[in-house]
């Protein structure tokens, strides 16, 4: 196990930064990559030296059953324009992950990436509030280049997003969809926390409710509602009073309810407006490419993925689900999340149906964004 509290927050920020943040996973996903392997091999060798390398047998069963079929997924899959490297990036990954979450107690894990997660969003609200009184391109640090097909505005600390300018708040990450995942998974550590590992949690929702408002993400005020709710019914939210715990579930219900009907959600429904088209477009035609190979898929960031999805004219699909699928086929996928659900019993320590609606409103995420295979992710398949 890793005792020092410094290298276990330097790991979990590492996690963070490499799931998702502009400057790390996108301007230097390379970089930050091998600093995540090398940081894994690291604590690797420091236990081999010191005799004390103990892996969970079920655990190391999981990552050498999802390598062999990933494996197998790429080579029945080369005729379709498979690139090795992507392979080999993606079992490197699971293995680095794997070998950090050897080392570091549930717990612990918790109590440090509510922390982190605290002050990423402490630095965001500082962020979004300055950018509507002095221009972003004054901010130390400022960089705009374009990364794939999009522009990004963003410093190592904060991003602008895609487009989004200053009146949503994405954080760290390429846009408030993601942010509000992160934001809603640090809630999730604070209300699943068994045995009362962090303290004066008010504050921690309230930095985080706070956060999870100005990303003015959909998804994000649905998920929190949701959890806020489940959290209430089944007395993980220490409640005194019954009144106040009536008022706590009718504000839930409503709360969904309102953004349910209101013009943040409705616009996104409306078939004149063009996210919604866009993401009834991808959804439809995603489907399609699935149907014409369920089983095995058509392989990771393959050729034939790209072609297919520039015939349909899918330019960003935004279900994480859908794509996973279409990559690996339903026999990985079925895999992949049987070992999501109990590496998350697991990891929470809960029971049947707390670990079935946590794992609800992970899917939820992964369907609103392509997140399935970044590494903090991957840290609850074990």
């Amino acid at each position: 196990m890793i005792k020092s509290k410094h290298l276990i927050n330097y790991f979990i920020l590492l996690l963070i930064v490499t799931s998702g943040s502009v400057f790390f996973t996108l301007r230097y996903s390379k970089e930050t990559r091998r600093l995540l392997m090398i940081s894994a091999l690291l604590v690797l060798l420091y236990n081999i030296i010191r005799k004390n390398v103990k892996f969970n047998k079920m655990s190391i069963s999981k990552l050498l059953l999802l390598i062999t079929l990933m494996s197998a997924s790429f080579l029945v899959n080369t005729q379709n324009g498979i690139d090795t490297k992507n392979l080999l990036l993606i079992t490197s990954v699971m293995a680095s992950v794997f070998i950090l979450k050897e080392g570091i107690r549930p717990n612990i894990f918790k109590v440090s990436y509510v922390k982190i997660m605290l002050w990423i969003c402490i630095i965001s609200l500082v962020c979004y509030a300055l950018s509507s009184i002095i221009p972003i391109s004054k901010f130390p640090f400022y960089h705009e280049e374009q990364l794939g097909v999009d522009v990004f505005r963003y410093t190592f600390y904060h991003s602008w997003g895609w487009g989004i300018g200053t009146l949503r708040n994405p954080g760290i990450f390429w846009e408030p969809g993601v942010f509000e995942c992160y934001i809603n998974l640090a809630i999730l550590f604070l209300i699943f926390d068994r045995d009362n590992s962090i303290a004066n949690k008010k504050y921690y929702y309230l930095i985080f409710i706070s956060t999870l408002i100005t990303t003015q993400s959909t998804t994000g005020y649905i998920i929190a509602g949701l959890i806020l709710l489940y959290a209430t019914l089944t007395f993980k939210i220490a409640v005194k009073n019954n009144i106040i715990r009536i008022f706590i579930v009718v504000f839930s219900i409503l709360g969904v309810l309102f953004f349910i009907n209101s013009n943040v959600v409705s616009d996104k429904f409306n078939q004149d407006n063009g996210s919604y088209s866009a993401r009834t477009a991808d959804l439809t035609q995603s489907l399609d490419m699935i149907k014409e190979s369920p089983i095995l898929g058509i392989g990771y960031l393959s050729d034939k993925q790209i072609l297919e999805q520039q015939i349909r004219n899918i330019e960003k699909n935004s279900n994480g689900l859908l794509i996973f699928i279409i990559q690996f086929g339903l026999i990985i996928f079925m895999i992949y999340f049987t070992f999501l659900y109990k590496g998350i019993k697991s990891f929470f320590n809960v029971k049947f149906i707390d670990a079935l609606f946590i794992l609800l409103v992970i899917m939820i995420m992964f369907s609103s964004e392509p997140l399935v295979l970044y590494s903090i992710w991957m840290y609850f398949l074990y």
